[in-house]
């Protein structure tokens, strides 16, 4: 019989050195842990997404909208859509005037949890220290059954596997139930909302374009306020 040695700390020194939590999005993304972002399709989730990606990534902004940020690299894997997540991150540089974005874009789709080696290697062969994974969509990067708590479980483990390997966090984008009862509530297994650290719904008003971003749960902190947000065209020119 294998006998396997367990972490072990007790309580007297659980007290000592206490260290506070480190963001980075205070009060929204906690490193070193598992967030969502979730909502209805064609609502906004990838350019909220990108916009607080290219904050964490841009070193000349010191804020997302007022709150204190920690910068870094991001690597944003876009399993779809992602000729137009280019077209969202050159607006963003242009609209905020940045110079530099330390972020990448993997724009390949594949099942996560057959992958985790080659993932770290890829991250690691073009990153030096990353800070935030994005995964756009969980439909793109979950082998399982969304629906299945075992399959959720599998997938969910799977992150934690990278997060401790790379020592960054980790956002699943993913969308929001389709009926009346889970319409405000992520799509799939109720496991998705008891693994996460973190949980954000946003969802677009059509009458006036307004997006609302709502905290559903932080483990780490009081729950944000809503936010309010409103798309923006960027002209780009043509090549």
């Amino acid at each position: 019989m294998d006998i396997h040695v367990y972490p072990f700390l007790r309580a007297e020194e659980c007290c000592k050195n206490i260290q506070p939590v480190r963001w980075l999005i205070k009060g929204y993304i906690p490193h070193k842990t598992t967030c969502m972002l979730f909502g209805p399709s064609e609502h906004g989730k990838s350019f909220v997404a990108v916009d607080m990606a290219c904050h964490i990534a841009c070193p000349e902004i010191d804020n997302w909208h007022g709150l204190p940020l920690r910068h870094g690299e991001v690597a944003y894997f876009a399993g779809e859509g992602h000729v137009g997540l280019q077209s969202r991150i050159a607006a963003w540089k242009k609209y905020h005037k940045a110079k530099k974005i330390n972020l990448g874009i993997f724009s390949v789709a594949f099942g996560l949890e057959k992958e985790i080696d080659s993932i770290i290697a890829n991250v690691k062969n073009n990153f030096e220290n990353p800070s935030l994974l994005i995964f756009d969509t969980l439909n793109r990067y979950m082998l399982g059954d969304e629906n299945n708590a075992s399959d959720t479980g599998t997938f969910l483990r799977a992150i934690n596997v990278l997060i401790a390997e790379l020592d960054c966090s980790v956002m699943i984008v993913h969308h929001s139930g389709l009926s009346a009862s889970t319409k405000d509530r992520v799509r799939g297994s109720s496991a998705f909302r008891g693994a996460v650290d973190s949980e954000m719904r946003l969802e677009k008003d059509e009458a006036d374009g307004v997006i609302t971003l709502s905290q559903t749960k932080c483990k780490d902190a009081p729950r944000q306020p809503d936010r309010f947000f409103k798309l923006e065209t960027v002209a780009l020119g043509q090549k």
